[in-house]
Order: C-alpha cells, then sequence, then structure tokens
C-alpha cells in the first residue's frame, strides 16, 4: 500500500505537527531513521546527543570541503539511527523535521538533510519518505 500524504497547504508548524502525529501511530518493534546530510556530520551528532540518542551508525561522511561541485548532490553523508518499541524520540523528531522543512521554506536555523523512516513488526514493514515540504509518501508492506 502506498500512502500520499500533501502538507502543501498546511502552515509550517502544522506540517511538523501532522508528520510527528502520522509518525507517532505506526506501530513498531524497530524503527530506524536514515538522515542523508549535506552538512558537516558533527551538527548532526550534536543534535542526536542533545536527544540523548546514541544507537547510530555514520554509514558515510559528507565532505563538506567539496560543497560547490556536483558530488554535494551525488553523495551525502548518511547516518541510520535505530530504535526500540518504546522509544519514539519525539523531541528529536520535531528537531529534524523543523530543520528539514526550514531548508526547503528558506526557514533561519535549517539543514539540508533528507529523511527516511522504516518501521518494523512481524507483520508489516513501513517506510515513510518526507521528501520536503509539500508532503510525505508512506510505503507499507505485509510480511
Amino acid at each position: 500500500m502506498t500512502r500520499e500524504c500533501d502538507l502543501e497547504r498546511l502552515p509550517f508548524q502544522k506540517k511538523i505537527e501532522f508528520t510527528i502525529l502520522r509518525l507517532s501511530c505506526l506501530d513498531f518493534d524497530e524503527a530506524q531513521l536514515t538522515i542523508q546530510f549535506w552538512e558537516d556530520k558533527k551538527t548532526i551528532l550534536t543534535i542526536l546527543n542533545n536527544h540523548n540518542v546514541f544507537n547510530y551508525c555514520l554509514v558515510r561522511d559528507y565532505n563538506y570541503k567539496m560543497k560547490n561541485t556536483l558530488k554535494r548532490r551525488i553523495k551525502p553523508g548518511i547516518i541510520n539511527v535505530f530504535f526500540k518499541k518504546g522509544e519514539f524520540n519525539e523531541g528529536l523528531f520535531e528537531e529534524l523535521l523543523t530543520k528539514h522543512y526550514g531548508f526547503e521554506l528558506g526557514k533561519d536555523n535549517f539543514l539540508e538533510i533528507y529523511l527516511f523512516y522504516s518501521f518494523v513488526t512481524s507483520k508489516e514493514i513501513t517506510i515513510v519518505w518526507l521528501y520536503d515540504d509539500r508532503g510525505f509518501r508512506e510505503y507499507s508492506y505485509l510480511l
């Protein structure tokens, strides 16, 4: 099943609230947040640490010294963050969504990041791709 959530007409704060509400409704035994970033990794790691999130893996660093080259778009940094049942971190998600949606809207204190969530139960896998401030797609697969 695929679900498209169109947030284009919502005010900025409502986009964040709606997305967090939808994410918090998804059941999971294990979850993973994949952050693609075009920023200094210290910025992302500081956000994770500020929200007491330490179960993550740096897959690839972003070489921000090459920021103005074509490679900037081809190879972002990647961090995978892992959660267990009951560890939905609303504060972390709110901060990341604010910075993600803020980039698209030209807000202050934004980050150039893409966010992908995967939620896994014994019966289903749900993947949520937050593509920009206009909305997100949700893909669910029965196991």
